[in-house]
């Protein structure tokens, strides 16, 4: 799929058991500055839904939510999700949103975190995608601290 390639990397001072289990505590988003809630629906499990952070947050008003397939969930390798778009417009946009593990030594982890897109749209709307760039690198750094801090 990767026409386009939106591509981040950390690493991280912990073992890769630590940095999955951060990763995918969905009850505690706390640190991660993209999501405020991510929920996997135990009778959905190709399924979750993204609560975006959002000014809005502090004034009580509902953050945006998406509901996405879950296009992979490997234990303490790989967590990722695909555009509700793809379905019906792939031609025009495909996405895959990823986060992936790997193991430097028994302390260090590398965490790759990016998206791939393919069609027309992201094609034509390059420059607009690739300032998402400082967010994902925003969430690397957070997502570092909470696990070397834990």
């Amino acid at each position: 799929m990767s026409n386009t390639h939106l591509k981040t990397q950390i690493y991280i001072n912990a073992p890769v058991k630590k940095v999955w289990q951060v990763l995918t505590d969905f009850d505690n988003c706390e640190w991660n500055p993209l999501f405020s809630k991510i929920e996997r629906n135990p009778s959905r499990p190709d399924k979750i839904k993204l609560s975006f952070r959002s000014k809005l947050d502090d004034l009580g008003v509902p953050s945006p939510s998406l509901e996405v397939d879950l296009t992979a969930f490997e234990e303490e390798y790989r967590f990722a999700w695909g555009s509700p778009l793809s379905e019906k417009f792939k031609s025009l946009i495909d996405a895959e949103h990823y986060f992936e593990l790997y193991e430097i030594d028994e302390n260090t982890t590398k965490l790759v975190h990016g998206e791939e897109f393919s069609g027309i749209v992201p094609k034509v709307l390059w420059k607009l995608i690739e300032k998402v760039e400082p967010a994902y690198l925003d969430l690397n750094r957070k997502l570092k601290t909470e696990v070397e801090a834990a």
